[in-house]
């Protein structure tokens, strides 16, 4: 089991961290008040998201960008739900295989009764996507401990920054 991060009334998200060699996130939102929950991030390491998630029907798996780290579970999850897929909408050099589905910048689903909104933030990739629900925010590899996420030349990092600061900075508290 991971830890719970957040909890409100109608959500919690779960988080497993320590996955596979690089140690990323995955995270289980869960609604209060049962059914199907949303993945977000399926890295190497997934059977401990399979154990996790208890028998518990997945709705959706969310993938904040499309790094390895964040999808080198993908097939250990597919063998566990056939549930569609989404990565941000800009996202390039997806698996056509793997029919995701895009996700806008803005767009919205709800698990049990809570919003949770897209937030585009390009920079780490181009389709970096940042999740916000109820009192928080997933950002994937958006933000690391300290600063930004790591990013390929100073052009990348100066759109990160730019994301960061006009979509994650004006978020309230």
């Amino acid at each position: 089991m991971g830890e719970t991060v957040y909890r409100d009334a109608t959500v919690s998200i779960e988080m497993l961290s320590g996955l596979g060699r690089f140690g990323n996130n995955s995270y289980i939102l869960r609604p209060a008040s049962g059914g199907p929950v949303t993945v977000v991030d399926v890295p190497e390491g997934a059977e401990a998201i399979v154990e996790a998630l208890g028998g518990a029907a997945v709705e959706r798996i969310v993938v904040t960008h499309h790094h390895g780290d964040h999808w080198n579970g993908f097939d250990v999850l597919r063998a566990y739900t056939p549930a569609p897929v989404f990565c941000g909408a800009t996202e390039t050099n997806l698996d056509a295989t793997r029919n995701v589905q895009p996700l806008a910048d803005g767009a919205t689903f709800t698990v049990g009764g809570a919003t949770v909104r897209a937030i585009h933030t390009p920079g780490h990739t181009p389709g970096s996507t940042c999740l916000l629900l109820s009192g928080a925010l997933i950002t994937g590899d958006t933000l690391f401990p300290g600063g930004p996420g790591r990013t390929q030349t100073p052009e990348n990092l100066q759109q990160e920054i730019a994301s960061i600061t006009s979509r994650l900075y004006v978020l309230p508290d």
